[in-house]
This record gives structure tokens, C-alpha cells and sequence, in this order.
């Protein structure tokens, strides 16, 4: 998982409180919302819209954050940072790391 094992004790850690199920219906909102950021962000990157293309990146940081996937929070940083430097190869080199790791929690969480 991109070297990250803190989703997993993230999930781990809510169904330990008994709340069954609430880890993977935390994850399917996280999977979804992030989904649709990584599209958004494609579709700045193709209109060169770097205020777009922050707002991705930002609000991906913060739901990243908020499951416990820190890597790719910081991957998400640098995009945005990036994108607020308005330096177009260094946002499209970031974005496609970013999906790559996206991908990979995806796949670790089953």
C-alpha cells in the first residue's frame, strides 16, 4: 500500500470500536470522492486550469488525510503546490504518481 499501513490500522481501529461495516462504507465514500478528484484533476490538467487543478488536488489531500492515507496526502500536496506555482510538466509529472498511488491503496483495501 504505497508504504502506508495507516488506512489499514485506520480500519482496523474502527471496527474495533463496534462499528461493523462503518470502515468500508468510510472507504467506498473515500474511493468514490477520490475518483472523481482524479478526473477533475485529468480535465484542469488537459484545460491547463491551474486554479482547478489546486481544488483537485487540495480536497483529495484532505479526504487522504482523513482515512489515514498520509503518502498520498503528501503526493497531493506537492500537486497543488504545483499547481499553485503554476508549473504545468511539474503538475502533470505529480498527477500521474498521484494516480498510480491512488490505485495501489485501492488494491490493498480490498
Amino acid at each position: 500500500m504505497t508504504g502506508d499501513a495507516t488506512v489499514q490500522e485506520m480500519l482496523r481501529g474502527l471496527e474495533a470500536l463496534g462499528a461493523p461495516g462503518l470502515a468500508r462504507q468510510v472507504l467506498e465514500v473515500f474511493f468514490s470522492d477520490s475518483s472523481c478528484r482524479l478526473t477533475a484533476l485529468r480535465d484542469a490538467l488537459g484545460r491547463r486550469d491551474f486554479n482547478a487543478m489546486y481544488e483537485a488536488a487540495h480536497s483529495m489531500q484532505g479526504s487522504a488525510s482523513m482515512v489515514g492515507a498520509t503518502a498520498l496526502a503528501e503526493q497531493c500536496r506537492h500537486v497543488a503546490e504545483a499547481a499553485r506555482a503554476q508549473s504545468f510538466e511539474r503538475c502533470e509529472a505529480l498527477a500521474a504518481g498521484l494516480n498510480t498511488s491512488f490505485e495501489s491503496i485501492r488494491q490493498a483495501a480490498g
